[in-house]
């Protein structure tokens, strides 16, 4: 199963100020907010960075989108990857998979729109 890279996440402690320092710092434009994490995308290189509101990553670490949920989650742990949290909204049009690679780096899948 191929992944797509779709962002580098960050879990903020404090959430608000975060996202302020990222937007101030680094010129980022918002591209989405919620009350669960903001998408900053940089406005000349189009990257994404994600500010996590609770996320369960324990660390920074990439984010991958994939149109196969199941298929990724099987593939992930088949190479050896351990499952930290699996999540969906109600309707399951979104859901996430937060895992670590065999050497123990936090990386997130997701499948569905924001």
């Amino acid at each position: 199963m191929k992944l797509s890279f779709a962002d580098t996440m960050i879990n903020a402690k404090d959430y608000k100020t975060l996202v302020q320092f990222y937007l101030s710092v680094a010129n980022f434009e918002i591209d989405l907010e919620s009350d669960l994490y903001t998408l900053l995308k940089d406005p000349v290189t189009s990257q994404v960075l994600c500010i996590c509101n609770g996320s369960p990553l324990s660390s920074t670490g990439p984010g991958f989108k994939t149109s196969d949920f199941d298929a990724s989650l099987a593939s992930a742990k088949a190479l050896g990857s351990t499952l930290i949290h699996q999540g969906a909204n109600q309707d399951k049009s979104f859901q996430y998979a937060a895992f670590e690679d065999p050497e123990g780096n936090p990386f997130l899948i997701w499948f569905g729109e924001h």
